[in-house]
Order: structure tokens, then C-alpha cells, then sequence
């Protein structure tokens, strides 16, 4: 039997956790799995993509993949549970990876630069 899916709604107390898979935080009309064993909060897709749990030391394993891992999202976005999701939720998902990716870019920068001139 699949792990039951979650969709986040803006009250949910897994907002700004991170994924342990891929290390991006949880948002707003994103659809998470908990890890049965540690109750670590996953992406849907990198519960199921990586075979189950991602934090380290934990043996949760994912079931067998469900035919249409993203359905409770459809239903959310049909008006079911966390209604309220929209293309644009992904949209600004993907702005912010983005920018993450920009300032942690940033910040190595500055911390080589601080390197480089510490040992100068």
C-alpha cells in the first residue's frame, strides 16, 4: 500500500521544512510524503523517484509507486483537498530554485573572494 500524499496547504507545519532528497524547501500546493518511519517530509516524486527515505540513518522504504504519482495534486487543483493550487504555484516554485541557485552562486563567490584575500 502507497504512503498516504499530502498536499500543502499555507497553514501546514511542513511550509519551509526541507526535503532531504533534494534539499529544496516544502511549499504552499506542493504534494509531500512522510516517511512511515523518521516523519521526515519528502516531494512526492523524490519519495518515489529515490526509492524512499533520504535522511540519513533512516530505512524508510517507499512502496511500489503509485500509477499516477501526482493525482492528489490533480485532485487539488480540481477543488479537493488544498484547493488553491495553480500552474503559477510551480511557476514560482521554479523562480525560486533560481534564485536560490543565484545566491548560493553569490555566496561561494564572496566566500573565495574573503579566502583569497585572507591568504594574500
Amino acid at each position: 500500500m502507497a504512503e498516504p500524499s499530502i498536499v500543502v496547504d499555507k497553514h501546514s507545519e511542513h511550509i519551509a521544512k526541507q526535503c532531504p532528497q533534494c534539499k529544496f524547501g516544502i511549499e504552499e500546493g506542493q504534494v509531500i510524503v512522510l516517511c512511515p518511519i523518521c516523519k521526515s517530509p519528502h516531494h512526492e516524486t523524490c519519495w518515489y523517484d529515490s526509492g524512499g527515505c533520504g535522511k540519513l540513518g533512516c530505512r524508510g522504504i517507499a512502496s511500489e509507486r503509485p500509477s499516477d504519482v501526482q493525482s492528489t495534486l490533480a485532485r487539488a487543483r480540481a477543488g479537493g483537498a488544498g484547493a488553491g493550487a495553480t500552474e503559477e504555484d510551480e511557476g514560482t516554485a521554479k523562480r525560486r530554485s533560481i534564485t536560490n541557485t543565484v545566491i548560493t552562486v553569490i555566496a561561494i563567490a564572496a566566500i573565495a573572494w574573503l579566502l583569497w584575500y585572507a591568504i594574500r
